[in-house]
């Protein structure tokens, strides 16, 4: 795993206690792993970690429902110079003026007026967080014109970037800089390390490939390895198949290109794909021997029958993911309306 700080070295002391997730190794990684270092290791470990409890699967996996940002529309309800109120049906987003974009950049920190460029009643899009109630109350009450006659109860999110849908902005992949989000009020304390070692043989080449250019969509990712895909339904419609399990294809990172580039060993997985984002995967079948012991490529969950391919090549294209969000923002989805009579701040 890339580390950008000394983790490592806080977590794996000498003589410090930690647990693991394990498996046996075969005979033949065995006797591998002996000839590279000399030792013999029967186990390998592709998560270890100090304390009591197991890191959460928030945490390992990124999917549809661990995503902590949501990307949510709403209307403008409370405005003031320096933040602003959306209203959805699931709870109130409040933003800061320097999270606006307005489709060419975000407004700096002399010019946060946002009374020059919204009005209530505006339809926008916000990638967002919810937050407990003291931590939401904490953030709202640190902005100007924020005080104990503003309510701070019906506050749910704490949005990260807010912009015109129509702009067709992909949030995932803009970089917010020095702007305050939900991160700088919450940010957990690294106690585990998960390695990308998750295959249990080499993967063939992308020429031995016994199915080419199959349309799936990301449906999780394993980081910092790889992750899961699901076939398009018409792919294995004359087979009969039926459910995620005979759809799955697990991929490794290694096998990944995003718009046309092979990921970088460095680059970080969760800030290239997004669950639900579309590809077309070559793949082969995640068959073993057991007669030989020659294991099959990959486990999921312990098993192989729930990952019946695996990915000699992903293909990702990110460059539309923007317009699609705008698309399915425009086309789905219940905006709460300002009602007749709300009163109204600036």
């Amino acid at each position: 795993m890339f580390l950008k700080s000394n983790f490592a070295f806080n977590i794996f002391l000498q003589g410090a206690r930690v647990k693991m997730d394990v498996r046996r190794m075969s005979d033949q990684e065995i006797s591998e792993a002996q000839e590279l270092s000399s030792q013999y290791v029967m186990y390998v470990a592709p998560l270890a970690w100090r304390g009591a409890a197991r890191p959460a699967e928030e945490e390992l996996v990124l999917s549809s429902h661990t995503q902590r940002r949501r990307v949510l529309k709403g209307i403008v309800s409370r405005m003031y110079p320096k933040w602003g109120v959306l209203s959805h049906p699931e709870g109130e987003v409040f933003f800061k003026a320097g999270q606006y974009h307005d489709g060419r950049r975000l407004l700096q920190d002399g010019e946060c007026d946002l009374l020059q460029h919204l009005a209530v009643g505006d339809l926008l899009a916000a990638q967002c967080e919810r937050l407990e109630y003291l931590q939401m109350a904490e953030v709202a009450r640190s902005a100007p014109g924020f005080d104990g006659a503003q309510r701070a109860d019906s506050l749910r999110f704490m949005a990260r970037l807010v912009w015109q849908i129509g702009s067709e902005l992909d949030p995932h992949s803009f970089s917010c800089g020095g702007v305050q989000d939900a991160d700088s009020v919450s940010f957990p304390p690294f106690d585990f390390l998960s390695t990308s070692s998750t295959l249990n043989r080499q993967l063939p080449a992308e020429r031995d490939s016994t199915h080419r250019s199959w349309p799936a969509t990301v449906e999780a990712v394993h980081l910092p390895a790889g992750g899961t895909l699901l076939l398009d339904g018409s792919v294995l419609a004359g087979g009969g198949a039926s459910g995620p399990g005979p759809r799955r294809v697990y991929f490794h990172r290694s096998r990944l290109f995003v718009n046309g580039v092979r990921l970088a060993t460095q680059a970080d997985l969760s800030s290239e794909l997004v669950p639900g984002d579309p590809c077309s995967v070559d793949v082969v079948g995640n068959g073993g021997d057991a007669a030989r012991g020659v294991p099959p490529f990959v486990y999921y969950h312990g098993s192989s029958s729930e990952v019946p391919w695996v990915a000699t090549a992903v293909q990702v294209a990110t460059r539309g993911r923007g317009a699609a969000i705008a698309k399915g923002l425009k086309d789905g989805g219940e905006v709460t309306e300002v009602a007749d009579g709300t009163e109204v701040h600036f």
